[in-house]
């Protein structure tokens, strides 16, 4: 994938999608202990808010999934070895993946405006001491995917659709 189309982009950019991003992150400052989580699947399933349903992949990867008319929303989130989370963004129209590069999430970060200082900070502190922070970081990352879908939706009631290219420049 090679961007982030000016559809997505003008919605990641209504919803302050990065900052809030960054502030998530920023809530969680992994201490110095050498100590690692660890963090099973079913135990990880169980951190996973009850409104939604996630589903094992298997190996490392989960799904949760949104469903609206032709589009289909997926959440993958890697649980990489221990407790680390990767968070992935796939849209998918008529079953057809579309070209919103958001695969790690963080990748919006490399075609949007962002605070450098917040997101260095992010970098040099960001983490999780115990599985009760991990599961709130899980939920909040996402709770704000599920804002990107609804406000995605909310174009898509609009009868504003993104362009069938892949990305514009």
């Amino acid at each position: 994938m090679e961007g982030i189309r000016e559809f997505e982009k003008n919605i990641l950019t209504e919803m302050d999608f990065i900052d809030r991003y960054l502030n998530i992150e920023l809530k969680f400052i992994k201490n110095n202990s050498d100590k690692i989580l660890k963090c099973d699947k079913k135990t990880f399933m169980a951190m996973v808010d009850a409104k939604y349903q996630i589903k094992h992949e298997g190996g490392a990867y989960y799904t949760i999934t949104k469903n609206y008319n032709k589009y289909e929303f997926v959440l993958e989130i890697q649980k990489t070895s221990g407790a680390g989370l990767l968070f992935y963004i796939y849209i998918y129209m008529n079953q057809i993946l579309q070209n919103v590069d958001l695969s790690p999430v963080a990748a919006a970060l490399d075609y949007l405006p962002y605070n450098k200082a917040k997101a260095e900070k992010v970098s040099n502190t960001f983490g999780y001491n115990t599985l009760s922070e991990m599961k709130d970081y899980l939920n909040q990352m996402i709770t704000l995917w599920e804002e990107f879908v609804e406000k995605y939706i909310e174009k898509l009631e609009l009868g504003i659709e993104p362009p069938n290219t892949p990305y514009e420049d």
